[in-house]
């Protein structure tokens, strides 16, 4: 039994060959040799969001903490409680990875926040080429900053840095 390694699909009505291998028609779309080279995305300029205000010295020493994590490749995780920034918390850490030409995934569990979030990043990163990705809209799946579900990151796998 075959078992694609991008999305886990076992359903053989999904699955095709051609003259590559096997290949699953559920995930085409979101298949590496569709996704976009990541030479594209090579910077021009210094990223930086059009925030027009400024961290509190209590979330500006959070948003440090969490780049120190992200410098280091460790894994962080932001809770606090709605309200509190923590998308702003994550923006210096965002910045860093897209000035080193890196793929940043911005994962929530909720499609409402998903679009939320990628309106949010859209008006603060206006020369970012940023994607929304959750169930049914995956026309554009990729870009410098992929906002998804929690749900869409299996279809990446080892894709973002």
């Amino acid at each position: 039994m075959y078992v694609c390694p991008v999305c886990n699909n076992k359903d053989k009505k999904y699955l095709a060959f051609n003259d590559k291998g096997i290949y699953c028609r559920k995930c085409i779309l979101l298949s590496k040799r569709n996704f976009a080279s990541k030479n594209k995305y090579l910077n021009q300029s210094i990223i930086k969001a059009n925030l027009n205000y400024t961290l509190s010295k209590t979330q500006q020493k959070a948003s440090n903490q969490i780049l120190l994590y992200i410098k280091n490749n460790k894994s962080v995780i932001v809770n606090a409680v709605c309200g509190a920034g923590k998308t702003e918390l994550v923006y210096q850490s965002i910045e860093y990875m897209l000035n080193q030409n890196k793929i940043v995934a911005f994962a929530v569990p909720r499609k409402d926040v998903v679009i939320e979030i990628y309106n949010r990043l859209v008006k603060d990163y206006p020369s970012v080429d940023i994607s929304c990705v959750y169930g049914g809209n995956t026309q554009k799946v990729t870009g410098q900053l992929i906002v998804l579900t929690t749900h869409q990151l299996f279809r990446y796998k080892n894709y973002f840095d």
